[in-house]
């Protein structure tokens, strides 16, 4: 199997991704998961909503899931070009290409349906 600077490309920029997406993914879970601190002198920094908190964290856990897992896949698979011989890792593979985002759409897709049915029973009592 000769690689060609192609190959090596791609596997550096998958490899700075997945390691920015990992790290940049963590200090948003360590940001989000403190609590508030409204009794400092100036603090005047408006706070997300508890439901925001909540779907913010759960998009940078299902962009975790794929920085750390289903990126160094892809690179592990272009790099023995797809031809491996573990069946469980083939099918693995096959999984983590689709489900996370998958389930980052339907976190958004809940996300705005809750907001819009929020907002218009709100507005609906005005």
């Amino acid at each position: 199997m000769e690689r060609d600077a192609e190959s090596y490309a791609l596997v550096c920029v998958l490899s700075v991704l997945s390691v920015l997406g990992v790290a940049g993914n963590l200090v948003v879970l360590y940001v989000f998961s403190r609590p508030v601190r409204r009794d400092r002198p100036g603090a005047t920094a408006v706070c997300p909503s508890a439901s925001a908190t909540v779907y913010i964290m759960a998009l940078a856990v299902a962009d975790l899931v794929t920085c750390s897992l289903d990126i160094p896949s892809t690179i592990y698979m272009e790099w023995v070009e797809f031809q491996t011989r573990c069946n469980v890792f083939c099918k693995f593979y096959q999984v983590m290409m689709c489900q996370p985002y998958t389930f980052s759409n339907s976190l958004s897709v809940k996300w705005r349906l809750v907001s819009f049915l929020i907002n218009e029973v709100a507005y609906d009592h005005l």
